[in-house]
């Protein structure tokens, strides 16, 4: 169903510089405001089918990072009282990764001086670099199944994302997920939290 969830779930991992882990991801999201969140009380999260032994793993996969989100994603529903039902869940959650390639324009001006009769003028050059990098956005959905039997009445409620920079080598960064993931969910609507 989600060939890219695997990516998705090692966050942060694929081209930046060497092995070092991003220095910070840009976190939003939105919601959807005519929705009464207090209605649900239950949850499930859709999670990706582990890469079969048979084939390569995806491009900056790690196993670790994968389980991290998913821990993450059930601690922070379950700390805001919703409960775990695999069965028949009022909410699907949903972690997905996507890998874009972004180029950064830079410009460099110098000077190339010419002495003359009187004074020196100044000639300006102008020289562009493009620099590719690679960024990583974990997108949260939230999605309000209705009825199993119907898949035209399923909404999307909630939507949170994290967006970084990756470095070149796959990293283990499943000790930032869950603080990322707790950002993302900082987002959730506070009048929603069941009470304890």
């Amino acid at each position: 169903m989600l060939l890219c969830v695997p990516l998705a779930l090692t966050l942060f991992v694929a081209c930046k510089d060497d092995e070092q882990p991003p220095e910070s991801a840009a976190i939003g999201g939105v919601y959807d405001m005519t929705v009464d969140f207090r209605a649900y009380q239950t949850f499930d999260v859709v999670e990706p089918d582990k890469v079969p032994a048979d084939e390569p793993a995806p491009k900056a996969y790690l196993e670790s990072n994968r389980i991290a989100v998913i821990q993450s994603i059930v601690r922070e529903m379950e700390e805001r009282g919703y409960v775990r039902d695999q069965a028949d869940p009022d909410l699907l959650i949903t972690p997905m990764v996507r890998l874009q390639e972004v180029e950064v324009v830079v410009q460099e001006v110098w000077y190339d001086y010419y002495y003359g009769w009187y004074w020196g003028y100044g000639y300006p050059w102008y020289d562009q670099d493009v620099i590719v990098l690679e960024a990583g956005t974990l997108l949260i959905d939230a999605v309000d199944v209705g009825e199993w039997d119907n898949a035209e009445d399923d909404q999307l409620v909630f939507r949170g994302y994290a967006t970084a920079l990756l470095p070149n080598q796959p990293v283990d960064v499943s000790d930032r997920i869950p603080e990322v993931v707790s950002d993302i969910f900082d987002l959730w609507p506070a009048e929603s939290e069941q009470p304890r």
